[in-house]
C-alpha cells in the first residue's frame, strides 16, 4: 500500500470580514464585527492508502480520518444570517469499495495491524488511528445553531452515523423469525432541538450564557410564529445485503427505525382570539419496513380546554418489528 498522510493541530481558520479573537474565553459567534467563515482549534489526523501492483486490481483505496474543532461559524453580519456550532468530532474508516462490488467497504483493521494504531504526525503531537475492523462514517455537532435575522433559529445537538454490515433479528407476519439478517445502518440523532419560524423571534436564546439554548433560557413572550420546543429524536435506517440464507428478505429491503419526543409544538404569540394549537408531551414512535405495509395508531390520547392546554400523541407505526 501507498501510504499519504495530512496531520494539523489547534489549527484557526479565518476567511471574511473582521477579525475574530481565538484566544477570548467569548465565543466567536458572540464577537462583535466577524462576517465570513471563522473555524477555531482543528485537529486531523487523515490516512489515504492506495493499493499498488497486482492489489490495486482487487483491493479499493482507504481512507481513515480523525477530526475535531472546537467553534464553527458563517456569519453574515448584522444579525442577518448566522450558521454556527460548538464542538465537532469527526471519524472515518472507510473505502471506495471492492472492485467487484462497490456497495461493499473494506476497512483497515487498525487495532489488530499495528500496535498503537496508525500514528500521525500533526504537528507538537501525534493522533492514533486506533480503528478495529467494520467501516463507517460519524459525525456529531454540539449546539449547532441556524438564525436568519429575526425570522429564523434552530439550534441543538446532531449526530450522524453511517456503518456497514450489521445483523437483524426480524419478526414477520405469523409469528415467523429472521435471525441473522445482514443490514447496511445509517443512523441520525438529534437532541435538545428548538425552531423558531415567524417574527419577534427567537423563542428562546442562551441567556445565561451556558453555551445552550434550552429549557433554563426564558422564552420570549413577543415572539410570533411556529415553535418546535425541545425535540429528540433517535432514527436509523436499515438496508438489507443479498443473502442466500436468508431469501424470504430481499435485497435492498428497508427497515426505518425511530423514536422522538418534543415538549412543545404550536402557535405562540397570535392571542387566543385569533389562532390556537398546542401539541404537549408529543411522542413519536415508527417501526416500519417497504416490503409489508400495516399501519396504526395506538396509545393516543388528547385532552382538549379552551387553550389546548394538554395534548398527547402517540403514532405507531408497524409492518415486520424487530
Amino acid at each position: 500500500l501507498e501510504l499519504m498522510t495530512i496531520g494539523m493541530n489547534d489549527v484557526d481558520v479565518s476567511v471574511g470580514y473582521g477579525t475574530p479573537n481565538f484566544a477570548s474565553t467569548t465565543p466567536i459567534r458572540d464577537q462583535e464585527g466577524v462576517f465570513g467563515l471563522a473555524v477555531s482549534d482543528i485537529d486531523l489526523a487523515l490516512a489515504i492508502m492506495t493499493p499498488t501492483g497486482s492489489l490495486a486490481k482487487v483491493l479499493p483505496k482507504f481512507m481513515a480520518m480523525k477530526g475535531s474543532a472546537s467553534e464553527f461559524l458563517v456569519a453574515g453580519g448584522a444579525d442577518i444570517f448566522e450558521l454556527s456550532s460548538g464542538a465537532i468530532d469527526v471519524q472515518m474508516n472507510w473505502s471506495a469499495g471492492w472492485k467487484g462490488a462497490p456497495k461493499l467497504h473494506a476497512s483497515v483493521d487498525f487495532a489488530s495491524s499495528m500496535p498503537g494504531g496508525l500514528q500521525i504526525t500533526t504537528g507538537g503531537t501525534t493522533t492514533a488511528l486506533d480503528f478495529g475492523p467494520g467501516a463507517f462514517v460519524q459525525a456529531e455537532v454540539h449546539d449547532a445553531l441556524l438564525s436568519v435575522s429575526e425570522f429564523v433559529h434552530f439550534s441543538g445537538d446532531f449526530a450522524f452515523r453511517m456503518g456497514t454490515e450489521t445483523n437483524l433479528t426480524v419478526k414477520g407476519p405469523l409469528g415467523t423469525s429472521f435471525t441473522g439478517v445482514r443490514a447496511n445502518a445509517i443512523e441520525f440523532g438529534a437532541n435538545n432541538v428548538q425552531a423558531f419560524v415567524g417574527i419577534n423571534g427567537p423563542y428562546r436564546e442562551d441567556t445565561n450564557g451556558d453555551g445552550a439554548i434550552d429549557a433554563l433560557d426564558p422564552i420570549n413572550d413577543e415572539a410570533m410564529g411556529l415553535v418546535i420546543d425541545d425535540f429528540d429524536l433517535g432514527m436509523t435506517i436499515l438496508t438489507t445485503q443479498f443473502d442466500a440464507l436468508n431469501p424470504l428478505i430481499p435485497a435492498n429491503t428497508k427497515f426505518v427505525g425511530l423514536k422522538g419526543h418534543g415538549e412543545q409544538v404550536g402557535f405562540v404569540g397570535f392571542g387566543t382570539d385569533f389562532i390556537q394549537f398546542s401539541l404537549q408531551d408529543v411522542n413519536v414512535g415508527v417501526n416500519s419496513s417497504s416490503r409489508f405495509s400495516a399501519s396504526r395508531c395506538a396509545g393516543s390520547e388528547t385532552r382538549t380546554s379552551a387553550s389546548m392546554r394538554r395534548s398527547r400523541l402517540r403514532c405507531i407505526m408497524s409492518a415486520l418489528p424487530m
